[in-house]
């Protein structure tokens, strides 16, 4: 899903954290929720604070996130979803994150070009093009 949305058209929308695999991690327990939106929604309405979780730098304490306690907890997975070690495989999502920012920097198709449709009737094959030359092509 990375690869379609990093090479389309436009400005890019990133959550901190999907670079590296971060997952949701929802409260279990009403008394771990802060959000607003949670507390008052509780059990069915958790919030949002799955979503805003510290950042995972590294596998140190908090996630290397802050020396002081966090406003959320770190979830489990920070040992192995941490920035720290997602920089070391060369097949990790941040390393393809980063392969795939730099493709988008260096084409001028993936950062002006436009979409074009080649049989609208097929919802599985696109194009991303310039004025006239196909640069790339994708299907499913």
């Amino acid at each position: 899903m990375a690869a379609l949305y990093l090479t389309v058209r436009g400005t890019l929308i990133m959550y901190y954290g999907e670079e590296i695999g971060m997952k949701t991690t929802p409260p279990t327990r009403k008394q771990d929720v802060k959000d607003p939106i949670g507390q008052r929604g509780w059990p069915k309405e958790k919030g949002r604070d799955g979503e805003r979780t510290p950042m995972q730098w590294d596998g140190s304490a908090n996630a290397g996130f802050s020396k002081a306690t966090p406003w959320l907890p770190v979830p489990p997975a920070y040992k192995t979803h941490n920035v720290v070690a997602e920089s070391q495989p060369p097949d990790s999502v941040l390393e393809f994150y980063k392969q795939v920012l730099r493709l988008r920097h260096t084409n001028r198709a993936l950062l002006d070009g436009s979409y074009m449709a080649l049989n609208e009737s097929d919802q599985t094959c696109f194009r991303i093009c310039t004025a006239t030359k196909v640069k790339w092509c994708w299907w499913r």
